[in-house]
């Protein structure tokens, strides 16, 4: 278990340094530093492949760790489970997205429509 710690930091802080749109729920950071660091959602393909990218990496290198699980106390294997399954459905899914599997969304653009009474109506389509 000695690496673990390293890399349940390590992915932490790929999280955030992918995901600056919630750096707010960063602990223990004042501020300041949230401030610095917040940049809004980037949903270009390029973003979403990098987060992609960085989350299969960080899945890879789980999973070839050498780990003796019967070694492990329960509490350990449930946080050996949990980075897993973070890994595999959230840390690379931004807003459902995810390059890899060319499921990438794409929100057009507010549409003002007007329906058989003419009373105005706003909707938001969403391609796939």
């Amino acid at each position: 278990m000695s690496g673990l710690p390293q890399f349940f930091k390590k992915v932490d802080s790929s999280y955030y340094e992918l995901h600056p749109h919630i750096v707010g729920r960063m602990t223990g950071v004042p501020p300041e530093e949230i401030r610095k660091l917040f940049q809004p959602y980037n949903p270009t393909p390029e973003s979403i492949k990098a987060i992609s990218d960085r989350s299969q990496s960080l899945l890879k290198e789980l999973n070839e760790m050498d780990i003796n699980r019967k070694l492990l106390l329960s509490r350990e294997r449930s946080m050996i489970a949990k980075a897993d399954h973070f890994l595999r459905h959230y840390f690379g899914r931004p807003y459902e997205n995810n390059y890899l599997s060319g499921k990438v969304r794409e929100a057009k653009l507010w549409e003002d429509t007007r329906d058989s009474q003419g009373n105005w109506r706003v909707e938001c389509r969403i391609q796939q």
